[in-house]
């Protein structure tokens, strides 16, 4: 027969949050808008509550700033009632790693669809990479991939 064993809970502590910046900016021409977007967070600033009992100094160790950003393409096609979108963006892992190689990295391509007026279908794939590795033997350990796919379907009221 198995035993079994009960786990209680080691801790319970809030944290708050480092403060984030962003700044985006598009242009739009008659069948085309680009766009771009940067986000900077520190999460070296991530504070436990003082209840906790976690110094904060092993948050700057473990953390570090990171830089999102975003670039993009929306292409309109109003003979066909349709818009295609493609995109990249990196997000980057707020650990500090000897390991990283490659920050997470995003291609998207998506399309919407007019119908009837007042429905729009939208579809959507998001493919991320990116890759850990042993700088002592300088050979690639890890490779991480992801392929997300999204639809959703909106009513014009």
């Amino acid at each position: 027969a198995g035993s079994v064993r009960e786990y209680e809970e080691l801790g319970h502590y809030d944290l708050t949050h480092p403060y984030s910046f962003g700044v985006g900016a598009a242009l739009n021409f008659k069948y085309v808008t680009l766009a771009g977007y940067i986000y900077i967070t520190d999460w070296s600033q991530l504070k436990p509550s003082a209840r906790a009992g976690v110094d904060d100094k092993l948050y700057k160790e473990i953390y570090q700033e990171v830089t999102r950003w975003h670039v993009g393409a929306e292409f309109n096609m109003p003979e066909l009632a349709t818009k295609i979108r493609i995109g990249f963006y990196e997000n980057p892992i707020p650990f500090k790693s000897v390991y990283l190689k490659t920050d997470r990295r995003y291609f998207t391509l998506g399309a919407g669809v007019l119908i009837d007026q007042v429905m729009t279908l939208d579809v959507a794939w998001n493919h991320g990479v990116n890759e850990f590795r042993d700088n002592r033997i300088n050979m690639v350990k890890e490779s991480y991939s992801t392929d997300k796919f999204f639809v959703s379907l909106a009513y014009r009221l």
